[in-house]
């Protein structure tokens, strides 16, 4: 299943970057549901939610990856993120 998880991810990912951040935020849905103990997800789709302008849904997960397990040094909180954007 680790294969499955980091293919969404990355799909996500590519999504993101493409600029349709439905597709990505459906991605990430998918890894979030099969490992939700992980934060780095919920920051990515956070980020998301901040591109389009849903604030309160990417405070959320932002807030939610505090209490997330972080697997790499790569992997960390992105809350100012979403004020950048704002």
């Amino acid at each position: 299943m680790p294969s499955i998880l980091i293919a969404y991810g990355r799909r996500g990912y590519a999504y993101q970057e493409e600029g349709d951040r439905d597709k990505a935020l459906a991605d990430y849905a998918v890894v979030i549901r099969l490992k939700p103990k992980d934060a780095a997800e919920y920051d990515f789709r956070g980020i998301a939610f901040a591109e389009k302008g849903e604030y309160d849904k990417a405070i959320a997960d932002y807030e939610s990856t505090k209490t997330r397990k972080r697997n790499t040094v790569l992997d960390r909180p992105g809350s100012l993120r979403v004020f950048a954007l704002s």
